[in-house]
């Protein structure tokens, strides 16, 4: 069986949107692993308001 090259166009603009959609609502369920702005230590992030475990400070996520 022969192999053959296929090249493939990439949206790049589709693609950050659905990135940006699948973040959004990992933020919304389970949360997303990250790490916390003002210690850099490692904190699961989660809609509407997280709070640092080590730090004790609270911040709100946003996807960018």
């Amino acid at each position: 069986m022969s192999r053959a090259k296929l090249r493939l166009s990439i949206d790049e603009r589709k693609l950050e949107r659905i990135a940006r959609e699948g973040m959004q609502r990992a933020l919304e369920g389970d949360g997303l692993e990250g790490a916390c702005p003002f210690c850099g230590e490692p904190v699961t992030m989660r809609l509407p308001q997280t709070t640092c475990p080590h730090c004790g400070r609270s911040f709100v996520p946003r996807v960018g």
